[in-house]
């Protein structure tokens, strides 16, 4: 046995199917004797004495009477006891290396400018939300203002502003594809947008496009900006 080892183990195995398939054939004053015996030999080793009654289950050595198979029991306890600690050495030693330093440093090397931190990156400024202009699916100034009150409305009551182009595009590609390429329809459902304080564009009853009225378009406008001071 190695240093710091205790005298013997706390447990051994004990394999039920096994035991009663071998112990079959004894009284239950038997199998009590031997469960006794087998503790005894774990603890203390060797038995000096084994009724004959059990003595086919033990080995006669110079030693004295042992259970082959609680032996072999015995190392493989052992055994994991000492994969265990080598185990736990390997841990300690490789915790060890990690908080030492690989090397020391030399006078020479003390002596060597540091060399610099490479300076991070600047951030990249934010491009300002709309720079630029979107692709107008329509080209007419009653569109054109029409769009910026759309603009001015989100802005004012829904908080909200077209960050980019391609956002701004979006929602204008959306509106054409909702009018089918029809300028006063298109018209028509921002001004239904605005009347009813939607956040979005939603495509007409067809009984509302029978009044669609382009004459009357810049007084409808105006009425809107008045509604919500814009």
């Amino acid at each position: 046995m190695t240093k710091n080892k205790p005298k013997t183990l706390p447990n051994f195995p004990f394999y039920p199917a096994n035991f009663i398939y071998d112990t079959t054939e004894l009284t239950d004053q038997e199998v009590g004797q031997y469960i006794r015996l087998l503790c005894r030999q774990w603890k203390k080793g060797p038995l000096q004495e084994v009724p004959e009654s059990l003595q086919e289950f033990f080995d006669k050595t110079d030693q004295g009477y042992l259970n082959r198979r609680l032996e072999e029991e015995r190392k493989k306890a052992w055994d994991r006891v000492e994969n265990a600690k080598k185990a736990a050495e390997r841990r300690w030693e490789k915790t060890d290396a990690s908080a030492m330093p690989e090397h020391s440093e030399s006078n020479a090397d003390a002596m060597l400018p540091k060399p610099k931190p490479k300076p991070k990156p600047k951030p990249k400024p934010k491009t300002k939300a709309n720079k630029g202009v979107p692709k107008m699916p329509f080209e007419s100034e009653n569109f054109l203002k029409t769009w910026d009150t759309w603009k001015e409305y989100k802005k004012k009551e829904h908080k909200f502003e077209y960050r980019t182009i391609q956002s701004e595009q979006a929602a204008l590609i959306k509106l054409a594809n909702l009018a089918q390429g029809n300028e006063p329809k298109a018209i028509q459902i921002i001004f239904n947008s605005l009347a009813n304080g939607w956040k979005g564009f939603f495509d007409m009853d067809p009984r509302d496009e029978k009044k669609m009225n382009q004459q009357n378009g810049n007084d409808e406008l105006d009425e809107i900006r008045r509604k919500y001071d814009l």
